[in-house]
């Protein structure tokens, strides 16, 4: 049984469900959200000793909610991996993540 958990906040489904087998694989639980919002709404009832986020999401994105966790969380040391499409790399050099991983656009 594992007692790891990462949120993974993303509103692409596919993209989800292919880091969510991944992180299973590392036996992570992983809990979904599928937009900003959902995401600080999952992080006020889970523990979770991971966050992936999607830059760009709708309602709350990835900047915004990534801000929200280091205020809300500072003392945490929680460790957040930034999302997004290698075009967008140069717009994310104000964003307090630990990690950025960039995909190519097709």
């Amino acid at each position: 049984m594992t007692n790891k958990k990462a949120l993974v906040v993303d509103n692409d489904f596919f993209f989800m469900e292919f880091l969510a087998e991944v992180l299973e694989a590392r036996d992570y639980e992983v809990i979904r959200a599928y937009d900003g919002k959902e995401g600080i709404s999952k992080l006020d009832q889970e523990d979770v000793d991971l966050i992936l986020v999607d830059m760009i999401m709708p309602k709350i994105d990835g900047g915004q909610l990534i801000r929200f966790i280091r205020s809300k969380y500072p003392d945490t040391g929680l460790p957040i991996i930034a999302l997004s499409i290698i075009e967008q790399m140069d717009g994310l050099s104000g964003i307090d993540a630990d990690y950025f991983i960039a995909s190519v656009h097709p």
